[in-house]
């Protein structure tokens, strides 16, 4: 414990003692806006996606190859969902409808939080309903999801970039800092194959707002009261049923808990991400220190317990 650095303490203690700034909080449109054009969308999407712990559009993260064991390969999965799963989207039942009414009431609620009027905000919100909704459309059911099959594709980089249009993987992984990989698992390449299209015909004013509103979301735990009441009045009560919040004190204390763990991997990756576990695999026969990417401790929930298993024994694989 003596050896380890200082953060916990820092987050524990800053978080029992949040700062409200009159309750107000701003996401940077420069910084979390979004891209200046689709060109740019991967640089976006690693700026603040996947290296903050922002869960946007999809999942990408190494995993142990189900088909080789001994090797350690980058896996797209798909994701950029909102809602736990497609079902949230598409089911037709009375309770389904109620709960996306609720999840688009939400949004809005947190657009007129972060300064848009009632009108905009909605406006906002209705946009990231139609986005996932396209998102949702696209991907596999929690029933599709049981069978391992559905969710490995192996291709080249190149295909997977045929695969995925208007995205560069070569660009992504490079912007992310990962070691050069020539295959990849596109687990499920009719998802990727509709984001690539929205990537093209969805309005770059869409784009801004779908980043904003991730970046929002993923942090409101971290900001001000209202922003974390209103995230756990949604997420806790309503999908949940939780009727109270923990104290924030308990909450810190976890949160400080979860990062000694992080600040472990952090010895060995010599990185630390922001608001997430870092899961470090390596590939080729470079330095073996060096990380093929970093994935959030929430992963797709079909890998999530290979997941924290592939973390600790990543230092001995090698990869495709």
């Amino acid at each position: 414990r003596r050896e380890q650095p200082r953060e916990p303490g820092v987050i524990e203690g800053g978080g029992v003692h949040r700062r409200e700034e009159a309750g107000e909080a701003r996401v940077d449109d420069h910084r979390a806006g979004g891209p200046r054009g689709v060109h740019r969308l991967p640089q976006r999407h690693d700026e603040l996606g996947h290296r903050r712990g922002v869960p946007v559009l999809f999942a990408f993260a190494p995993y142990i190859d189900q088909k080789d064991s001994s090797t350690t390969i980058a896996n797209a999965f798909q994701g950029g969902l909102s809602l736990p799963n497609r079902d949230f989207y598409t089911n037709t039942d009375e309770k389904s409808k109620e709960i996306r009414e609720k999840f688009v009431a939400y949004a809005a609620q947190m657009f007129e939080l972060l300064g848009d009027t009632p009108t905009q905000a909605k406006a906002n919100a209705d946009t990231i309903m139609k986005m996932e909704m396209r998102l949702a459309l696209a991907s596999k059911t929690p029933v599709e999801m049981r069978d391992p099959a559905n969710y490995y594709s192996m291709m080249s980089v190149a295909d997977a970039d045929k695969s995925t249009p208007n995205f560069s993987w070569e660009s992504y992984s490079a912007k992310l800092g990962t070691p050069k990989f020539t295959k990849m698992n596109l687990a499920e390449p009719d998802f990727f194959k509709e984001a690539g299209k929205m990537i093209a015909d969805v309005p770059m004013g869409g784009w801004k707002t779908y980043l904003k509103w991730n970046v929002v979301n993923a942090f409101a735990p971290r900001l001000a009261s209202k922003f974390d009441d209103a995230n756990f009045g949604f997420y806790g009560k309503t999908l949940s049923g939780t009727a109270e919040q923990q104290p924030r004190w308990r909450r810190c204390t976890r949160a400080a808990d979860g990062a000694v763990g992080d600040l472990r991997v952090r010895r060995r990756c010599k990185e630390l991400v922001h608001g997430a576990a870092l899961v470090c695999l390596h590939v080729g026969e470079g330095d073996p220190a060096q990380p093929l990417g970093c994935g959030a401790r929430t992963t797709p929930g079909h890998q999530r317990a290979p997941a924290v298993a592939a973390t600790a024994r990543s230092h001995s694989m090698t990869s495709r």
